[in-house]
């Protein structure tokens, strides 16, 4: 670096030299999920590693930080395909660990308590079978409960790998819970074309005690296509604690089995997100009294205390501002994955007393990046002309050795989030999500825009020098943004974005395969025309901004023909495209090579199209 922050160097936006290199950025592994252990509160976290291809590794970790090991060697791969975003891969148990292997989909058990065990299958070999979203029963250990692929909700006897169904006939099943004495099981099912976040039911049933069937199943809440609930737990064996959007945001409310009555403990404000994946939480019940709640507000989560007894609400005085798999570990200690404003993810643990809190990190963050040159996330909520608030994260520029040159305004990117739910990103309002129905396509673009617009009006950024990018669903955004606002941007990145609505209706897997009908309004036979209209392959001949693509060949999500069709249309026309497909990558980056690449690709474009100096030189 050429020099420091007591003295730095005046330079316009855009020429800035970083420390911050892909290296840096992807050095150690992701930590994808929390598991612990109810009989042992020992604590096992499932680390994706793109130095290894991207393999999922479970780590055991004692609750100081000070050692960690993995559980199993280098021939396993502990991830879910269920959904194909997977999801709660795993669990354990009396240190008995359960486990969804990648390469075939089956359940395998190790028992930690054998020196040397490896683990051995208890499902069957099958093509078509994957596992995800397990739960131990209390009662009898050796008996599992998780969903799979075909969406039934299925009883595993470990010891005989004999499979029982308890629930089938919905089209999906989530968040399988037992209840402390083991007698009863609560679980999420929904139906197409709902997904999890636009209509969900939360059912109880009585299991027998040698697993084989349920009983006397009962509709505790939610509304198909109307009310959406998710993340049940028990509180004792007649209580339950979910949360619903019944008052327009996902609120916590607690259910008595006994007087068949739930209760609001709060009502406006929001405690989850919608569920892509299997085995999110957002809260953890410590005890009969106490459970920790993650508040989302502008963009920001905050962790709250709350006494059943007293229905009492009190803030805890943390620094982390994004809170994901809050875990209970004991009846006064939770964990979780925290990020601050200006460090990358640790793995946290928190201690509530009555007289004291106390917060330790188990993990500290992989990526050491001087916070001085960290871009600090600002939660606005824009005046858009349409009379809607528009939410948006704003970061600023930061490097500690430069200072801009007076006359100079930073060149942006603007970032299309993935998944169908934009309008939710800092407010999960069931109003803002609604409003996405029939006009995907327009009005996700329509506030792209309108972003650039306000936040130039206010001096924030070179209108001049504006990028797009997102990936899947937002990739879409992008494409569609270049194809009816082609004056705007300067440059633009789709990865793994859609540009074909028909196919991908025809092509896409289950958990997806229906939500079109909502967001378009309609199907390919009643409305072929919004279909082809709402197709950015449609518009391709309108596309003059320069093009970045980046596809992953393994994807089943979004597959690559969707990529493949724009880029030949555009080439047809001898527009400004750039194709890059990745092999063995599916929805999103796993290996490192991959990561790597990717990052310095879309550097180099910006590089390029939005500023005067040369671009980096890729291998």
């Amino acid at each position: 670096m050429a020099s420091s922050s007591s003295n730095p160097i005046t330079a316009p936006y855009g020429t800035w030299k970083s420390d911050i290199t892909p290296d840096v950025l992807i050095q150690g592994a992701q930590t994808n999920e929390l598991i612990v252990d109810p009989v042992t509160h020992l604590l096992y976290v499932i680390e994706a590693r793109p130095s290894e291809a991207g393999r999922c590794v479970i780590v055991s970790h004692n609750l100081d930080g000070t050692e960690r090991k993995d559980v199993f060697g280098a021939d396993w791969n502990a991830r879910s395909g269920v959904h194909e975003y997977g999801g709660a891969a795993g669990a354990a148990y009396g240190n008995v660990l359960y486990f969804s292997e990648r390469s075939n989909g089956r359940i395998h058990r190790i028992d930690l308590n054998e020196q040397g065990a490896r683990p051995t299958p208890i499902t069957p070999d099958s093509k078509v079978l994957r596992f995800g979203d397990f739960a131990v029963r209390p009662s009898n250990p050796t008996h599992l409960v998780q969903q799979d692929v075909v969406n039934t909700l299925r009883l595993i006897d470990a010891d005989t790998s004999t499979m029982a169904t308890l629930a089938s006939g919905a089209d999906f099943y989530a968040s399988p819970r037992w209840s402390p004495n083991g007698q009863r099981l609560a679980w999420i099912e929904w139906y197409h074309p709902d997904m999890p976040w636009e209509g969900t039911l939360l059912k109880v049933a009585n299991v027998t005690a040698d697993g084989a069937a349920a009983s006397n199943t009962i509709h505790i809440a939610g509304n198909k296509g109307v009310v959406s609930v998710q993340q049940p737990s028990w509180v004792d064996d007649n209580t339950l604690v979910f949360l619903s959007d019944e008052s327009g945001f996902w609120a916590p409310f607690i259910y008595s089995l006994l007087s068949q009555t739930a209760t609001a403990l709060l009502a406006r404000s929001d405690f989850a997100e919608p569920q892509w994946k299997l085995g999110s939480t957002t809260y953890a019940v410590l005890d009969g009294d106490s459970i920790i709640f993650a508040q989302t507000s502008q963009g920001f989560h905050s962790l709250w205390h709350l006494s059943l007894q007293n229905k009492s609400w009190s803030r805890l005085e943390v620094d982390y501002v994004d809170i994901e798999a809050v875990r209970k570990v004991d009846e006064r200690t939770i964990c979780f994955r925290g990020w601050k404003l200006d460090s990358a993810l640790a793995i946290v643990k928190l201690v509530v007393d009555k007289s004291r809190l106390e917060i330790s990190v188990i993990q500290p963050p992989s990526s050491r990046i001087d916070p001085d040159d960290l871009a600090r996330p600002q939660g606005m909520t824009l005046k858009t002309d349409h009379g809607q608030p528009l939410h948006v994260i704003y970061q600023a520029p930061k490097n500690k050795s430069y200072i801009a040159s007076a006359e100079s305004l930073p060149p942006c990117i603007i970032h299309a989030h993935g998944g169908l739910d934009f309008l939710t990103s800092v407010a999960a309002d069931v109003r803002l999500r609604e409003r996405l129905n029939s006009t995907w396509g327009i009005v996700d673009v329509n506030d792209c825009v309108e972003a650039v617009r306000i936040l130039g009006q206010k001096g924030l950024i070179d209108l001049k020098r504006v990028a797009i990018r997102g990936g899947s669903a937002g990739g879409y955004t992008v494409l569609q943004s270049v194809c009816t606002h082609p004056s705007v941007f300067a440059a633009a990145t789709s990865c793994y974005g859609i540009s074909d609505l028909a196919a991908l209706e025809e092509d896409t897997h289950k958990f997806e395969s229906r939500q079109l009908e909502k967001l378009v309004g309609g199907t390919t036979k009643t409305a072929p025309k919004v279909y082809k209209d709402r197709s950015p392959v449609t518009h391709a001949s309108k596309i003059v901004t320069p093009l970045l693509i980046l596809q992953g060949k393994d994807d089943r999500v979004v597959p690559p023909n969707q990529a493949k069709i724009i880029v030949e249309a555009i080439e047809e026309r001898h527009g400004d495209v750039e194709y890059k497909e990745y092999e063995g990558e599916g929805h999103g980056w796993g290996k490192v090579e991959t990561i790597t690449d990717a990052l310095l690709r879309e550097l180099a474009f910006y590089e390029a199209k939005l500023l005067d100096h040369k671009p980096h030189v890729l291998a």
